[in-house]
């Protein structure tokens, strides 16, 4: 991926009734970062469970006008 894609982490489960539970864990700027903050929370207590939930993909990140904000 270029310099313009960002990773997404993403973990879901489902909680009943036939809904899920989506929750995002980070925006990374390469996969191996992505890769690595899945490695890392994998074995978390809340992940555990339902450990093929999490989920990783790259979109094209957005740039935006203005000021860079630290």
């Amino acid at each position: 991926m270029g310099v313009d894609s960002v990773w997404l982490l993403w973990h879901t489960h489902e909680i009943g009734d036939g809904r899920e539970d989506s929750k995002l864990i980070g925006v990374y700027r390469t996969r191996t970062k992505a890769q690595a903050a899945q490695d890392r929370i994998c074995n978390q207590p809340g992940f555990l469970a339902s450990p093929n939930g999490l989920k990783w993909s790259s979109i094209r990140s957005i740039k935006t006008i203005g000021p860079k904000v630290s």
